[in-house]
Order: C-alpha cells, then sequence, then structure tokens
C-alpha cells in the first residue's frame, strides 16, 4: 500500500471521528439529557451548563484531531520524522490531558449538583473517557519523544551524508 494511500485513509478516520463527536454534541448529548430531565425535571436548572461544558470538552477533542490530520497530511511527503509532528504529538498529548481535566470539573460539577441520580450514565462515561484520555496522552507523549529521536536521527544522517 503506497503513502498517499495510508495517509489518505488514516485522514479517513480522523474525518468519521470529527463527524461522530459533532453528531454527539449537536445530537445525542442533548437528547441524552433531555431524556434524563423527563424523569428528573428538578435538574432543569443544570441542563444548559451541562450541554455546555460537554460540547467546549470537545474543543480538546477538535484540536487532536487537526493535530493528527496535519501528522497524516506528512506522510506522504516522508516528512513523519520530524520535529514539527513531534510537537504535534505533544498537542495531542496536551489536549488528551485537558480533556481529561474537563471530565474530572464535569463530574465534580455533577456531584456537587446530585446530578449523579439524573446522569449516571454520563458519569460513567466520563469515567471511562477518563482513563481513555490518560492512556492516549501516555501514548502520545510517547509518541512525541520517539518521533523527536527519529528526527534527530534523520538530521544526523543527513548531515554524514
Amino acid at each position: 500500500m503506497s503513502k498517499k494511500m495510508i495517509a489518505w485513509l488514516l485522514k479517513g478516520v480522523v474525518l468519521i471521528a470529527a463527524a461522530l463527536f459533532v453528531f454527539a454534541g449537536a445530537y445525542v448529548v442533548p437528547r441524552f439529557i433531555a431524556w434524563n430531565l423527563f424523569y428528573a425535571p428538578e435538574v432543569a436548572p443544570v441542563v444548559t451548563p451541562a450541554i455546555v461544558s460537554i460540547n467546549l470538552s470537545f474543543i480538546t477533542v477538535y484540536v487532536s484531531l487537526f493535530s493528527a490530520w496535519q501528522i497524516f497530511s506528512s506522510i506522504p511527503r516522508d516528512e513523519s520524522f520530524t520535529l514539527k509532528n513531534a510537537r504535534r504529538f505533544k498537542r495531542i498529548t496536551l489536549m488528551a490531558l485537558i480533556g481529561t481535566l474537563l471530565l474530572i470539573l464535569f463530574m465534580w460539577w455533577a456531584l456537587a449538583f446530585h446530578a449523579t441520580l439524573v446522569f449516571p450514565f454520563m458519569i460513567i462515561f466520563a469515567g471511562v473517557l477518563f482513563s481513555i484520555g490518560l492512556l492516549s496522552a501516555l501514548i502520545c507523549y510517547a509518541l512525541s519523544q520517539l518521533v523527536a529521536q527519529a528526527a534527530a536521527l534523520k538530521e544526523e544522517a543527513d548531515y554524514t551524508v
């Protein structure tokens, strides 16, 4: 398989992920919260802040997906192992950590408003995303280090020849 084909397949995954997050933020989250609101109308004041905060936390995902798109765009040009891509992996790491922090804040906020009784699945989902966020941050940090080392080796080899 050519590098160009691999890059487009990876970009396709990024586009699908972005579309799924837009769909989740615009349709799934509001519908799920409205469904819960039907059973517990006393939490109506926290519905809009919940929808807004969840969608704002998705910004970290969009920034990460954009960085991934840039990394994948460098594959056909044989620029995979560059300091730019190492910085992009570090950006993804930072976004994963920020997203994880936002999830912690969301869980704390939900507990403060006793919304855990109303949004139990959202709390479970936040817990799962918390784990995924930490794992993603760790993996992307390791990749940033590996790409930076490969870039240094490539630069050294270019000067040697």
